[in-house]
């Protein structure tokens, strides 16, 4: 389905509303609160924690805050249990996404190759 002009002006407006708050504070909104309609129930917050540490920074702070749609992978030595996937699906992944588009990505290495 196509989305009409006013239909993606109010995306874009709403991707700049969400820049003013913080990650944590988003990630709170979403993960948190089992009972509310907007959390998408990642984990039992009675039983686990959600959190990160200073190992995810941001590498470029002077580019300000972003908001936009998540593509995300983990990548690391060839797997030969798992071989649905490769580098041009992510490619796919980041073409087929609506805009703006974040990618987001983590290093899997055994630890003795990382």
């Amino acid at each position: 389905m196509t989305q009409s002009p006013r239909d993606f002006d109010r995306e874009r407006e709403l991707l700049e509303d969400i820049r003013q708050f913080d990650t944590p504070s988003v990630t709170n909104v979403v993960a948190t609160y089992p009972t509310h309609p907007l959390c998408l129930g990642l984990y039992n917050p009675l039983t686990e924690n959600w959190y990160t540490d200073d190992s995810l920074r941001c590498m470029y702070p002077e580019l300000g805050a972003l908001a936009g749609y998540a593509v995300t992978a983990v990548y690391g030595p060839k797997d030969p249990d798992f071989g649905r996937l490769d580098g041009m699906d992510v490619y796919d992944a980041l073409d087929a996404s609506p805009k703006p588009t974040i990618f987001c990505f983590q290093q899997k290495f055994p630890p003795e190759l990382a």
